[in-house]
């Protein structure tokens, strides 16, 4: 008497598991338009810009600026700031250091690590140190 193959009710249940499950390879083909695109720009930085020399205005280079924008923003605001940047890449503009902005915090809306001096964290300061300058985690239990 020969015995039937068993066969899992749901044909779903085996891709959850092992390095291509689901969940890896959707995570892998939502960066991968990002990681092409750095991918470009790397091979930019590898290949032709040693030959044009330094001849950007601003620090970071624009393809420095470029890498950063896409990576922490993804390839179309990314795209789009580095579009703003390379418009602002003229000879009237006096370049100087000229960074990628922070991401937004939804806490404060504010850009913090920013070299906007306007924000003031006094507050913050005050609420998490006592008067010695002792942090709540180095504080005694009481």
């Amino acid at each position: 008497m020969a015995t039937e193959p068993v066969t899992d009710p749901n044909p779903w249940r085996g891709l959850r598991r092992g390095p291509w499950s689901t969940r890896r390879v959707g995570v892998l083909l939502w960066h991968l338009p990002r990681e092409l695109l750095v991918l470009v720009l790397r091979l930019y930085q590898l290949t032709l810009s040693p030959l044009l020399g330094p001849v950007c205005r601003f620090a970071p280079s624009c393809s420095s600026y470029a890498v950063t924008a896409v990576r922490r923003y993804g390839v179309l605001h990314g795209s789009w700031l580095t579009a703003r940047r390379l418009g602002r890449c003229h000879p009237w503009n006096p370049g100087g250091w000229d960074p990628v902005p922070q991401r937004r915090t939804r806490e404060h809306g504010t850009n913090h690590g920013t070299s906007d001096t306007t924000h003031d964290d006094s507050h913050h300061h005050a609420q998490h140190h006592d008067t010695t300058g002792r942090s709540p985690r180095d504080r005694p239990a009481s």
